[in-house]
């Protein structure tokens, strides 16, 4: 959780624009000849953080893996087709989200293992 509260208040960008922007380092030819930088990341990790600053932004978009039954078991769970865009948000529940059906404005409860999370910049 402090993670999320340093990359919120941009400490994690400030530190990685000091060391990798500090013209003393980059100018000095002796300390960048054995300089190298390797980063690895697990995906299911990224993914999980990603999707836990989604959360905390609040609504966000999200493509639907699966075509949801025309009569569900919830009165009020959506229904929609495998890759419809949806514009969901966090409702505390561990297993559903409130959406809303971009194509008809519909809205209701869509269950969270049937959505992927899609990075707003994509639908502008």
């Amino acid at each position: 959780m402090t993670y999320f509260y340093y990359l919120a208040l941009g400490y994690v960008a400030r530190c990685l624009e000091n060391f990798l922007c500090d013209q003393s380092f980059w100018l000095d030819a002796e300390l960048l000849r054995d300089l190298e930088i390797t980063v690895t990341v697990d995906e299911e990790h990224l993914a999980t953080l990603y999707l836990g600053l989604l959360l905390q932004e609040g609504s966000f978009f999200a493509k639907a893996l699966v075509s949801s039954g025309e009569h569900s078991d919830e009165e009020e769970e959506l229904c929609f087709r495998r890759n419809d865009l949806l514009m969901v948000r966090d409702t505390g529940q561990d297993s559903h989200w409130e959406g809303t059906l971009l194509s008809t404005g519909q809205h209701g409860l869509v269950p969270v293992n049937t959505m992927q999370p899609l990075c707003s910049y994509l639908l502008h």
